[in-house]
C-alpha cells in the first residue's frame, strides 16, 4: 500500500483488523461473514498481494488469515466460533484449530485468554480414526487476535461485530504447523443469534459437513471428503503459486469516477462524483447483480503524502456499501458488476483538497493533499462468493470542472 508497505503486521506492530494492507488478498464471503488470506512468501518475501515477510518473526512462510463478522444480531452467546483445518497431504495429518469469541466488551487486538478468546486444537492421523485433543502451537496462540464491538448498555450484552486474526507459521519448528508447500484447508464460521436461537454458518468449501459443537467427542469434515455424512473434500492450497481457482476479481483499473470532468480518476470538487467499481466474474456462476458490495476508503493524506494515511470511508454513507444500481438481471462468466456510490464535496471539503481554487476558505477537517488513493474492499451480501482478489487501490486527483 502507498505509504504502508508490507503485510498487515499486528504480531510485531499494531495493525488494526481492517488494516488496508490486506489489499489484493484472497477473499471468500457469505452474507455478513468475510474471510481473507495472504501468504508471507518464502524467505520473507510477500506473496498474494503482500510484501515484507514476517517482520522479524524469523519464519520462512506464514499464513495470514482473517475472519470478519460484520453483523451478529441478538444477545452474545457462546456459539460464536471459527474452526479452521489444515491437512498435510504428505504425512496425512490433519489439524483443526477452534477459536471462540468470549469477549463481552469492546475489545481491540485481544489475546487468547479468559474473557477474551479461547483456543483449542484437534488432530487426526492418517485417513481414519477419530479426532484427538492437542496443544495449540505456541506461535499461533501468541499471535491470535480478537476484535469485538459490544453493546453493554442493556442486558443481555450483544456483540454486533467481531473479527479473529491468525498468523500460522507453516512449520512446527517455527511453533506452527507442518503443512508443506501444498496442503488442504477448510473452515467454518458459526455466528449464533442468541435471541432467535439460530446459527448462521459460513463454510469453505460450501459442501463440507456441518460441525456439531454439542456432540462429544467433536468431529470435523473429512479432509478427503466422505459419503456418510456427505462432505466435500477440503480445498487444495499452494504456497508456491500455480493456477488459482476462479473467483470474482478486482484490479486498480476497475475503479473510476464520473463527474463534470468526465470519466477517469479525477474527483471533481464542484459537482457530484459517482464512483464505479467494476469487478469481473471469472467463475461459471451467474450472480445476482446485488450479490456483492464494495466499501470505498480514501487515504486522506494530510498536506503531504509523507503523512500517515488515515484510510477513512469516503464521506458519503453510500460509499460504505456501494451496490449495483440497475444493470442486467444476472452477472455471468466474463461480465462485470458496476457497484456505485456518490460523493458531493462540502465547502469545507472542497477547501481541504483544493484550497488554491478557493482563496480565503476554511479547510475542513484540515489541509489535504490533492492526490489521494482510493481503496475498495469487496464483500458478499448473501450468497457464498469466492474473490480471487477481494480488494484493490487506485490513485486519484482532485480537480474542478467549473470555476
Amino acid at each position: 500500500m502507498p505509504g504502508q508497505p508490507g503485510l498487515p503486521d499486528w504480531w510485531t506492530g499494531a495493525a488494526p483488523f481492517d488494516d488496508p494492507r490486506w489489499v489484493g488478498s484472497y477473499g471468500y464471503g457469505r452474507g455478513a461473514v468475510d474471510f481473507n488470506a495472504l501468504e508471507s512468501g518464502a524467505g520473507g518475501q510477500g506473496g498474494s498481494g503482500g510484501t515484507g515477510g514476517s517482520s522479524g518473526s524469523g519464519n520462512p512462510q506464514d499464513l495470514i488469515l482473517r475472519w470478519h463478522v460484520r453483523s451478529d444480531p441478538g444477545p452474545a452467546s457462546s456459539g460464536d466460533q471459527v474452526w479452521v483445518g489444515f491437512f498435510n497431504t504428505t504425512t496425512n495429518l490433519a489439524t483443526v484449530l477452534e477459536l471462540t469469541r468470549d469477549a463481552l466488551i469492546d475489545t481491540t487486538a485481544g489475546h487468547v485468554g479468559a474473557g477474551v478468546m479461547s483456543a483449542a486444537a484437534y488432530t487426526k492421523g492418517a485417513t481414519s480414526g477419530g479426532w484427538s485433543s492437542a496443544a495449540v502451537p505456541t506461535g499461533i496462540t501468541m499471535d491470535a487476535r480478537l476484535d469485538a464491538t459490544c453493546d453493554t448498555s442493556s442486558f443481555p450484552v450483544s456483540c454486533t461485530e467481531w473479527a479473529i486474526r491468525l498468523r500460522v507459521p507453516m512449520s512446527a519448528a517455527a511453533s506452527g504447523i507442518d503443512l508443506g508447500s501444498t496442503f488442504a484447508m477448510w473452515h467454518e464460521v458459526d455466528v449464533e443469534d442468541g435471541g432467535a436461537g439460530t446459527t448462521e454458518r459460513s463454510k469453505w468449501p460450501v459442501g463440507a459437513a456441518d460441525v456439531d459443537p454439542s456432540t462429544f467427542p467433536l468431529t470435523f469434515p473429512e479432509p478427503l471428503g466422505s459419503t456418510s455424512p456427505g462432505s466435500s473434500p477440503w480445498f487444495t492450497v499452494s504456497a508456491n503459486g500455480g493456477t488459482c481457482a476462479p473467483g470474482i476479481a478486482v484490479q486498480p483499473a476497475d475503479i473510476s469516477v464520473t463527474n463534470g470532468l468526465g470519466s477517469g480518476t479525477a474527483i471533481d470538487v464542484s459537482s457530484q462524483n459517482t464512483f464505479h467499481v467494476q469487478p469481473i466474474n471469472n467463475t461459471a456462476t451467474v450472480y445476482n447483480p446485488n450479490a456483492i458490495q464494495a466499501r470505498l476508503r480514501i487515504s486522506d493524506w494530510g498536506s503531504s503524502v509523507g503523512n500517515a494515511p488515515q484510510w477513512i470511508t469516503i464521506p458519503d454513507p453510500s460509499c460504505a456499501a456501494a451496490a449495483e444500481n440497475g444493470g442486467p438481471s444476472g452477472i455471468g462468466a466474463g461480465a462485470r458488476f458496476d457497484l456505485t456510490c456518490t460523493w458531493t464535496l462540502t465547502a469545507g471539503q472542497r477547501c481541504a483538497y483544493r484550497p488554491d481554487l478557493f482563496p480565503g476558505c476554511t479547510p475542513l477537517p484540515g489541509p489535504r493533499y490533492a492526490q489521494q488513493c482510493i481503496l475498495i474492499e469487496l464483500s458478499s451480501t448473501a450468497v457464498s462468493i469466492p474473490f480471487s482478489t477481494s480488494s484493490a487501490c487506485g490513485n486519484f486527483t482532485f480537480g474542478q470542472s467549473t470555476r
